[in-house]
């Protein structure tokens, strides 16, 4: 096996574990915003942000990104196949701008560290598969075509 049939077989490697993470995250996105609407308080307490009694201004925060999340993710799913670029760009774009905000948050301590592992955990998901799906799309378009003579 050359070096280029090597290269073509991990690039095809790749591109396959991308995909499915790229059919993973709408998924991913309506099932973290369907648990905040729904169960609020339970994904409050699954992120360390309050206990068992619950926190009215936290709970409205909790819904506010979930919605996102859920609209995100169903506008992906019904995309036609010539948007979907958008949504996943907008997708990157918003985990991107929860991860700064988190990461900065956890950093000077407006919350815990242990808080803002948990929030980064769905956060940089999110981001490093939209970077992923960007980075393929790059490589796909890069890459010489090749003929089988």
């Amino acid at each position: 096996m050359s070096d280029t049939d090597r290269q073509d077989v991990n690039a095809q490697s790749q591109d396959s574990i991308t995909q499915r993470l790229q059919v993973t995250l709408p998924w991913f996105r309506i099932l973290f915003g369907g648990l905040g609407l729904l169960a609020p308080r339970l994904l409050g307490r699954l992120y360390g942000i309050f206990g068992l009694e619950g926190d009215g201004p936290n709970e409205v925060a909790i819904r506010y990104a979930c919605i996102r999340a859920f609209a995100l993710g169903i506008g992906e799913l019904t995309a036609p196949p010539a948007h979907q670029r958008q949504w996943q760009r907008i997708g990157l774009l918003v985990d991107t701008a929860d991860t700064i905000m988190v990461l900065h948050a956890g950093l000077t301590g407006r919350i815990s560290k242990r808080k803002a592992l948990g929030m980064l955990s769905g956060t940089t998901f999110g981001m490093v598969v939209g970077l992923l799906t960007a980075s393929q799309r790059e490589s796909r378009s890069a890459r010489p075509h090749r003929r089988d003579d």
